[in-house]
């Protein structure tokens, strides 16, 4: 302990006799190590700790799935799977839609959690106060009862510790507060996006077609010693016996299980740890510079070093001051990092994108501190050994004769910090083509035309409350009031709505059956089928879609004319020979809707879902006509409003119209179209910033740690570069003898940097959009830049060193 106290005072007050080169290390391990410490904190927050349910390894969630899509769950199957699975201890159904929760104050718009009884037993999760609903609340009639999210519970009553037993006012009617959930509990659907605020008996009267509206959402708790494997197995049969039971299940059907984990994090999780293997590399860059750094200090310090040693000190103890040095070093860039590691969180959190799970949570907690504690005293042992390895091989004796002759480093004694170079070369190069590959990639998927003009257009979500608005009819005059109102603004052009936005929601699809064809089946043996989305008169022109075929709706298409649609041309071309669709008839696989509808139009495709996802066969249907059965209502609309300027000019006016038309009705997701369009390609962007982050990070210590081992060098070989010049060689060919030399060792780092980046690319495929994952011009380019890169980084020394006076240089030698 006495040897190590003397060590860490001997460190400490050699670091601050070299304040700048102390500043220039911790400097570098603090980028390296705070860019590590934000994306652990990103990485554990989203996809380590627990999702906050009991034994959750038992928690599975099922689906269904065919050749194109996944579906839902139908709710004779979730019954099929409640009553017939021996694997599933205990099953629950789940569903989301949005209410208006109203009162003595303003309306506000809440997502809502519709739950069987179940839910909570088989996620594991009790309220917090009060009690979950009984079996008897989940049924029709009874079901006047609501839980509260513990956020709506502080958010909206305060935190009122009496609220237990209390009335609130949702979508029009009373419903009795039984109790409060914990603060961290979600639906497995609520970790991306909005958490549910109320949750309220999913009370399932059954629908007009039980079998073929696939809507629900399931999660099962496994029998206690059945393996997933065993429910997969058990499921492969439930699949084959479904679609015998139900008939009208495609061929390909099949029931599948997840764990909710995997169904939580399985989208997002690859491309946080590619990235977080990225910033990584980061940090292997700024190892390695400061283990250049180090060992121009060690050079330095040589004869200090070789006098001890002659002088009887022990080898080993000399190597252990050196590393505690570095640990000292690393210590103190992991303290910076720390505090870089906040702020970078703090910009992370801001440019996130929707989808990734619970980003909202991440912060530098105790995990993330003790992770980058352990990364700076790891990262201090692994760059302090790069001066104690060399130093091992200088014995005191060469040193000293060195010195005594006036000698220079030689070739041997420049050998690793040419191999650190051509590493962090390497390296760098990896990242750049990483985030130069995701930048193309990006400004591909930016390029593509959504099949809609969003220029000056709002948008505004309206949700009924049933209780108000009970039949397709009371729906219908609400909107057509308020499209008229609005259409009557100053500075608006044209009014339409829509059940499904585009790029802001994913619309179901329909199986349909054609006049004449009603039997008809695709390859895959599943029937004809399209998206189903609810448009009104006035939607196409107010977005610019453009019309290929025949008319769009307008007032003459209500509940008493004769039933029509509009299709988009994938479904005309999919479904019909060329010029055949027009005119045609079809009419929807439920019982919702059996009339048949004649096509009126046929509209250019819009990219729906995003815009990486090629156009699917659409169907609109007419918001006047649709449904022939009152038993569906139309109660959640998106106003779409063009305007002659800003659209958000007129947001006071909308909601002073729908206020007055009725108080209780919110507007929310007020928002401009071209927000909805940059939030379609925030995913890329967010990546493209990360990586591009890291890759300009990257470059630049590149560019540092090449000028650092120039400058060094150029140093060492003052008395070389003297008789280069004394014996008559001119600036510029001194010049070109440096900087060739580095651009030499740069371009063995960037051969080895190609293959690496040609291996490791294919981990991001996932993440491109029409681009190779070994694009040419990407590769090529990275590496011209990794040339220019080291060319500038040592002209600077190099062009220094070419003022040096000859007689000057062989005197001071």
């Amino acid at each position: 302990m006495e040897s190590f106290r003397q060590d860490l005072t001997y460190t400490l007050r050699t670091l601050l006799k070299r304040p700048g080169f102390t500043a220039a290390v911790v400097a570098t391990l603090a980028l390296g190590i705070g860019a590590n410490g934000a994306m652990f904190s990103v990485v554990d927050t989203v996809a380590l700790k627990a999702l906050g349910y009991p034994d959750e390894n038992r928690i599975v969630v099922v689906y269904g799935t065919d050749i194109e899509n996944r579906i839902g769950v139908s709710e004779l199957e979730r019954e099929y799977y409640r009553t017939q699975i021996d694997a599933f201890a205990s099953v629950a159904a789940f569903t989301q839609g949005w209410t208006n929760l109203t009162g003595d104050f303003q309306a506000e718009r809440v997502l809502t959690g519709f739950v069987n009884a179940e839910i909570f037993s088989v996620l594991g999760v009790l309220p917090a106060n009060g009690r979950a609903f009984s079996a008897e609340e989940d049924e029709r009639g009874r079901d006047d009862v609501v839980i509260l999210s513990h956020e709506l519970w502080h958010e909206r009553f305060g935190g009122d510790p009496q609220i237990v037993g209390s009335s609130i006012m949702v979508d029009g009617g009373p419903l009795t507060v039984i109790g409060v959930m914990p603060e961290d509990f979600r639906l497995p659907t609520d970790y991306v996006g909005t958490r549910s605020g109320l949750f309220v008996p999913l009370a399932l009267n059954a629908t007009p077609d039980p079998r073929n509206i696939h809507y629900l959402g399931v999660v099962a708790r496994l029998v206690d010693g059945i393996s997933l494997q065993n429910a997969k197995a058990e499921m492969d049969i439930a699949s084959q016996r479904l679609k015998e039971t139900i008939g009208t299940l495609p061929p390909t059907f099949r029931a599948a299980v997840v764990p909710v984990r995997d169904e939580v994090l399985g989208a997002v999780r690859p491309t946080l740890f590619v990235l977080f293997g990225s910033v990584a590399l980061v940090l292997v860059i700024a190892c390695v510079n400061v283990a250049n750094l180090l060992l121009a200090r060690a050079e330095s310090r040589a004869h200090e070093m070789a006098i001890r040693l002659a002088l009887g000190g022990a080898r080993l103890r000399v190597a252990r001051q050196l590393l505690t040095e570095s640990v000292v070093l690393g210590l103190l860039g992991g303290g910076a990092g720390l505090i870089l590691a906040a702020w970078m969180l703090r910009i992370v959190r801001v440019v996130a994108p929707p989808g990734i799970p619970r980003i909202d949570d991440i912060a530098v907690d105790p995990r993330a501190i003790a992770f980058t504690i352990a990364v700076a005293g790891i990262t201090g042992l692994v760059f302090g050994l790069a001066p104690v390895l060399h130093f091992r091989k200088d014995t005191a004796g060469n040193v000293l004769r060195a010195d005594g002759r006036g000698g220079t480093a030689g070739i041997g004694r420049h050998r690793m910090r040419r191999t650190l170079v051509i590493a962090e070369v390497a390296v760098g190069l990896m990242l750049a083509v990483g985030a130069g590959l995701l930048a193309k990639s990006y400004q591909r998927l930016t390029a593509v035309d959504p099949g809609f003009n969003g220029d000056r257009v709002l948008t505004a979500r309206i949700s009924l409350p049933s209780q108000t608005y009970p039949t397709a009819a009371d729906a219908r005059q609400f909107y057509r009031q308020v499209f008229d109102e609005v259409r009557g603004l100053p500075g608006v052009v044209e009014v339409g709505g829509t059940n499904q936005l585009p790029l802001a929601s994913r619309p179901g699809d329909w199986g349909v059956r054609i006049e004449g064809r009603e039997e008809e089946r695709l390859a895959s043996g599943r029937r004809p089928w399209a998206d189903w989305i609810i448009v009104s008169d006035g939607y196409f022109e107010t977005l610019g879609v453009q019309v290929l075929d025949g008319r769009l709706y307008d007032r003459s298409d209500h509940d008493e004319s004769a039933p029509v649609v509009v299709i988009n041309e994938t479904m005309a071309q999919r479904y019909w020979a060329d010029g055949e669709a027009m005119g045609s008839r079809f009419h929807l696989s439920s019982t919702i809707d059996t009339v048949f509808r004649t096509v009126i139009g046929i509209v250019r495709d819009v990219r729906h879902n995003n815009l990486r996802q090629e156009p699917r066969p659409q169907m609109y249907l007419p918001l006047g006509q649709f449904p022939s059965s009152s038993d569906f209502v139309a109660r959640a609309l998106t106003m779409t409003i063009r305007t002659a300027n800003e659209p958000t000019t007129i947001i006071p006016e909308m909601r002073q119209v729908v206020s007055a038309l009725d108080s209780d009705v919110p507007l929310s997701n007020v928002r401009p179209m071209g927000q909805v369009i940059t939030a379609a390609t925030a995913g890329g962007q967010f990546n493209v910033m990360l990586f591009s982050g890291f890759g300009l990070l990257g470059l630049m210590l590149v560019s540092v740690g090449v000028y650092g081992i120039v400058s060094y060098t150029v140093t060492q070989r003052t008395r070389e570069l003297g008789i280069r010049m004394a014996l008559g060689a001119s600036q510029a060919a001194v010049l070109a003898l440096i900087v060739g030399q580095s651009v030499r060792v740069a371009l063995v780092g960037i051969a080895l940097g190609l293959l690496g980046a040609f291996t490791a690319s294919r981990l991001i495929t996932g993440m491109l959009f029409e681009i190779d994952a070994r694009d040419p011009v990407v590769f090529a380019t990275v590496s011209l830049l990794l040339i220019v890169v080291t060319i500038v980084a040592s002209y600077l020394p190099a062009r220094r060193a070419t003022t040096v006076d000859p007689t000057s240089a062989l005197r001071d030698s």
